[in-house]
This record gives C-alpha cells, structure tokens and sequence, in this order.
C-alpha cells in the first residue's frame, strides 16, 4: 500500500508558532492522497520531544509503535 512518509519537519526558531509546520503537513497529507492515491501517511519522532508530538496528535496523528534504539 503506497504512504506519504515524514523524515524531518525542521522550522527555524525564528518562523515557529506561525502554523508553517501544520501547512507543510497539510501539503504532504493532500498530495499523498490525491496524487499518490496513498492510504496513509506516517512519520517518526523522538520520544524526547514532547513538543512535536503534541503537534503531532493535535493534527490527529496516533502513536502506533515506539521504537527503541
């Protein structure tokens, strides 16, 4: 099944808090879905950082596996 993936969504501190990371995602999501005709979109981020996880679930992304290591 083709899936749009997230290696790294990196904002410059300067540009944070302005929605350019949920823009950039909503960009991913609707190409992936469109284009690619893809059933999901999936990503990876460190259990360190609490920030971007809770901007994560609030785009309505779910945990579905913790890596270790």
């Amino acid at each position: 099944t083709w899936h749009g993936h997230v290696t790294a969504v990196t904002v410059a501190p300067y540009f944070r808090r302005q929605g350019l990371a949920k823009a950039l995602m909503d960009i991913l999501e609707s190409v992936s879905e469109k284009i690619h005709n893809a059933y999901y979109v999936d990503l990876f981020v460190r259990s360190s950082n609490p920030v971007a996880i809770g901007m994560y679930r609030k785009l309505g992304y779910d945990i579905y596996q913790i890596v270790d290591k």
